[in-house]
């Protein structure tokens, strides 16, 4: 059986930019996890996310 969730977030800072970074990251951790499923993995978010940032982290959080 397969889940599909939706995720909210409530950002409780008025800084723009920081809201548009995590939700880049979130979007950018959701579409790695859509890729390495359509070669056959199945991870669940966290791992996505562990991966994501041990694969992709230091460049993305070099940009901030």
């Amino acid at each position: 059986m397969a889940f599909q969730y939706v995720i909210g977030v409530e950002f409780l800072s008025e800084d723009e930019a920081f809201r548009n970074r995590m939700v880049e990251l979130v979007q950018s951790i959701d579409a790695y996890r859509q890729k390495v499923r359509h070669a056959g993995r199945t991870l669940d978010a966290q791992q996505a996310s562990l991966e994501w940032i041990d694969l992709f982290g230091r460049e993305f959080f070099a940009k901030a």
